[in-house]
C-alpha cells in the first residue's frame, strides 16, 4: 500500500511540474489528456485510501482535488469523481466554457449539456483559479479549446443558421464594429474576436442620413469610398477643386430615388488626389458656376425644371435641397425662380416637356402608376387646339404650346344647333359639320357624285340642311321659324317639314 502511495505522489509529482513548467496559456494536448487520466486514478486511489488512514486519506484527496481543478478529468470518469467526491468543482477537460459542478445535479439533463455539466454565460470562461465564471480576458485555458464564436457555445447549437444570423462571428476581425446582417447601417462590435453587441448606427443629424459601419466605427457614407460602399465619388485623374456628388445615395425608398446623389446640399472636394466630404452650411447650397455653397436658388445640370432650394428639405425621391419647379414651369438662371416656360433659357439644362416626365410625377407613379391615362402629351402636336390623344373619339381637347400641354377641356353642346360639338380642325365643331366618316360620330353627308345644290340630312330633315359645292359639303341652319322646302331647296317659313327626297 505505502508503495501505491509512494507512487501516486511521484506521479501527482510529475504532473504538477509539467504543468508549472508550461507556458501560462499553453500546452501539449496529448500530455494534458494523459494527466488528466492519471489525475483520475489517483482519486480512485484516494477511496482506498480512506480504510487505511484517515490522515493519509485527508491529505491524499486535497492534493488530487488541487491537481483536478486545475486540469480536469477525462469525460468518461465525470460520473464517478462526482459520485465519490459531491462537492468538487473542475473544469471540462477540453472546453474552456464549462465546467463541472458536482453539487449540482439535474433532473432533467440540458439537451446542450451533461450531468453535473454547466457552461458559462457567453464570452465568459471558466477560471481554474478561481473556480468560476470570469471574464474571458482574465482566464488562461491552458489546453482547453478557447470557444470565440457565441453560436460555437452549447447552448446555441440546435439552431446554428439562425444564430449565425443574429450572432455574426468575430473570428478573424478586428476590434471594433463590422457590417451586420439586418440592414445597411446594421453593425456587429468585436473585441478580441468575440462579439460584444449589435446594433444599428445612430444618423448623422448634421447629413440627416444613417450612418454605416466602417474602419470599426459608425460612419457618415459620404465620408465612405464608394468602392466601400460609401458614396464619395474618386479622384482619380481629376484636378484640384470641388465637384457634386455623383452616387446614389438612395436608401429605404427615401432620399434619392432618381439616383443622382447629393447634388444640392453637398459636395466632396478633391486635393492631391484625396477626396473628402463637405456639407455646405445652412441656407447655402452647392452653386455650378463658383462650385462652392452660396445663399438662394440656384440651377443645375440635371434639368431646366430643377433646382436647388437650401429652404427645401428632402422630400420621398428627392435628395436635400433638390426641388422642382410646377408644370410646365421651368427654373430661370436670370431671376432665379420658377417661371413660365416661354421665359426661361434652358441653355445645355435638359428640357422635359411631358407633365408624367417632370420628376415629382414619376415618383408619384412608380408603382405601376398610370399618370398617362390622366395627363396627356402634346408631343409632335401642333401648337394651339388639339383633340386629346387619348380620350378620342369624343369630345375632349387639349391646347398646346412647344409641345406641352397649357389646357385640356370639353367641347360643350352647340345651343344653336342643340348638338354635343366635338373638336373637329383645330376647334370644336357640332357633329352636323363634321364628316359622317370621322370616327362615326360625324353627320354630315358626302358630297362625292353629288351636283352642286342643297340636300335634307337623312336624319334630320326640317331645321337644317347641307350644301354641295364643288363636292364640299357644308352644313346650313334654317333661320327661326322656317323649314327645308324641297321643292324651292331653300329655307321657307311656309315649307311643310317631310322625310328626305334624294
Amino acid at each position: 500500500m505505502y508503495s501505491l502511495l509512494f507512487l501516486s505522489l511521484v506521479i501527482f509529482t510529475k504532473g504538477s511540474e509539467t504543468l508549472n513548467s508550461q507556458d501560462r496559456c499553453h500546452g501539449d494536448v496529448n500530455s494534458n489528456a494523459k494527466l488528466q487520466l492519471d489525475i483520475a486514478k489517483l482519486l480512485d486511489f484516494s477511496s482506498k485510501l480512506r480504510s487505511v488512514s484517515g490522515t493519509l486519506y485527508g491529505e491524499h484527496l486535497a492534493l488530487v482535488s488541487s491537481a483536478v481543478t486545475s486540469v480536469g478529468v477525462p469525460v468518461s470518469k465525470v460520473q464517478a469523481v462526482c459520485r465519490d467526491h459531491p462537492l468538487l468543482v473542475f473544469p471540462h477537460a477540453d472546453e474552456c466554457q464549462l465546467y463541472y459542478n458536482c453539487s449540482l445535479t439535474y433532473s432533467d439533463v440540458p439537451p446542450h449539456l451533461e450531468q453535473h455539466m454547466v457552461e458559462c454565460p457567453y464570452p465568459s470562461l471558466f477560471s481554474t483559479k478561481s473556480l468560476r465564471c470570469e471574464n474571458f480576458t482574465e482566464v488562461c485555458c491552458g489546453m482547453r479549446k478557447e470557444v470565440k464564436d457565441k453560436c460555437e457555445y452549447r447552448i446555441h447549437s440546435g439552431s446554428t443558421s439562425t444564430c449565425e444570423w443574429q450572432y455574426p462571428s468575430c473570428s478573424g476581425k478586428e476590434d471594433g464594429y463590422h457590417q451586420g446582417y439586418q440592414g445597411i447601417n446594421a453593425y456587429f462590435n468585436c473585441f478580441q474576436e468575440r462579439l460584444i453587441n449589435t446594433g444599428t448606427c445612430e444618423d448623422d443629424s448634421l447629413w440627416n442620413i444613417y450612418k454605416i459601419p466602417y474602419h470599426g466605427q459608425c460612419t457618415n457614407p459620404f465620408e465612405v469610398p464608394f468602392q466601400d460602399g460609401g458614396f464619395l465619388s474618386s479622384c482619380e485623374g481629376k484636378e484640384d477643386g470641388n465637384y457634386r456628388f455623383e452616387h446614389d445615395s438612395y436608401y429605404r425608398q427615401q432620399g434619392d430615388y432618381f439616383g443622382v446623389g447629393r447634388q444640392c446640399d453637398a459636395y466632396y472636394r478633391c486635393q492631391r488626389g484625396v477626396a473628402s466630404a463637405v456639407k455646405c452650411p445652412n441656407g447655402t447650397v452647392f452653386e455650378s458656376v463658383s462650385r462652392s455653397c452660396k445663399p438662394g436658388n440656384h440651377s443645375i445640370e440635371l434639368g431646366c425644371q430643377l433646382y436647388c432650394n437650401p429652404n427645401f428639405k428632402m422630400w420621398n425621391g428627392f435628395p436635400n435641397n433638390l426641388a422642382e419647379c410646377p408644370y410646365p414651369e421651368q427654373f430661370s438662371d436670370v431671376t432665379h425662380r420658377c417661371e413660365n416656360f416661354t421665359k426661361v433659357t434652358c441653355g445645355s439644362r435638359p428640357q422635359v416637356k411631358d407633365y408624367c416626365k417632370y420628376w415629382v410625377q414619376l415618383f408619384m407613379n412608380r408603382h405601376m402608376g398610370n399618370c398617362q391615362a390622366y395627363h396627356f402629351s402634346c408631343a409632335g402636336l401642333p401648337d394651339g387646339f388639339n383633340e386629346h390623344p387619348v380620350k378620342r373619339p369624343g369630345p375632349f381637347y387639349i391646347i398646346c404650346l412647344q409641345e406641352r400641354v397649357i389646357a385640356e377641356g370639353t367641347c360643350p353642346r352647340d345651343t344653336d344647333w342643340q348638338a354635343q360639338m366635338f373638336p373637329y380642325n383645330g376647334k370644336c365643331t357640332h357633329r352636323f359639320a363634321i364628316p359622317i366618316s370621322w370616327f362615326k360620330i360625324g353627320l354630315l353627308p358626302d358630297c362625292s357624285g353629288k351636283a352642286d345644290g342643297h340636300y335634307q340630312y337623312p336624319t334630320r330633315p326640317c331645321d337644317v340642311y347641307y350644301k354641295c359645292e364643288g363636292g364640299v359639303a357644308t352644313a346650313v341652319k334654317c333661320p327661326p321659324n322656317t323649314n327645308f322646302d324641297t321643292a324651292t331647296r331653300v329655307c321657307s317659313v311656309s315649307a311643310s317639314c317631310s322625310s328626305a327626297q334624294l
